[in-house]
């Protein structure tokens, strides 16, 4: 699967009161951009209700929200670090609520191509969770560490 990433869909210490907001920011930043048709926006509100996306990780927390793939025009990635963690519903079950600071949006064009994507960027997460110190902002890691790179070499470390 073919996957740009584009730096003006990297948000840094976004401020959100809730999931709904940030899952509200994101969509429509990809809408306006044009990588998904104006229905995503309704439809990952609808989506992350039924099957919530916050990983059971360490801290940072993270989310990982997609939608169906027939609602992307050009699959990419929109990726927020928030001011403040916000709490979304665990993957694993939805009654706990995980505090979270990373939303990872994922705007799939394939249709079996968001769980390929969905297990690299658990994986990914994983292991960057496990280097970023939890009072350090996530994105102040990534110029810290590689400034002179792209978002794509950062993701490539992974």
């Amino acid at each position: 699967m073919e996957l740009q990433l584009n730096e003006e869909l990297v948000f840094r210490n976004i401020k959100a009161g809730s999931d709904k907001e940030v899952l509200a920011f994101l969509a429509n930043e990809l809408y306006q951009r044009g990588y998904v048709k104006e229905d995503y926006i309704e439809a990952i509100q609808l989506r992350e209700s039924e099957y919530p996306t916050g990983l059971p990780s360490t801290q940072p927390g993270v989310a990982i929200p997609h939608a169906n793939f027939d609602l992307v025009n050009q699959t990419t990635l929109a990726i927020a670090t928030l001011e403040t963690a916000v709490g979304f519903r665990n993957m694993e079950d939805n009654q706990v609520i995980l505090p979270t600071k990373i939303v990872i949006m994922m705007a799939i064009g394939e249709p079996h191509g968001q769980v390929e994507m969905l297990q690299k960027i658990v994986e990914a997460s994983r292991r960057f969770a496990a280097l970023v110190e939890p009072e350090k902002d996530p994105y102040d890691f990534w110029l810290d560490n590689y400034e002179e790179g792209t978002t794509q070499e950062f993701c490539d470390k992974f």
